[in-house]
């Protein structure tokens, strides 16, 4: 297999790759944050079969000035935008 450069580059297995699942939305609290964490890793472990130590969670915050829904920012959909 080549990769983006042309030089030979290793299949991957199966077992050697680490399962990643991104979360994005609003703001939340710490406690919450861990809650998310534990619930999104418990059912990664039982469809990828994998332990807790081999999953990755990443919790991504987005302020509503840096979201859109239908051409309109959601700061300015709740009256915070400029």
């Amino acid at each position: 297999m080549r990769g983006r450069r042309g030089a030979e580059t290793p299949p991957y297995r199966k077992e050697e790759m680490m399962p990643l699942v991104r979360v994005s939305g609003p703001a939340l609290d710490v406690e919450k944050k861990r809650r998310l964490a534990r619930g999104l890793t418990d059912v990664m472990c039982e469809v990828y079969e994998r332990p807790a130590g081999q999953i990755i969670v990443e919790i991504g915050e987005n302020p509503p000035e840096n979201v859109a829904v239908g051409g309109k920012l959601v700061a300015d959909r709740r009256g915070r935008g400029s």
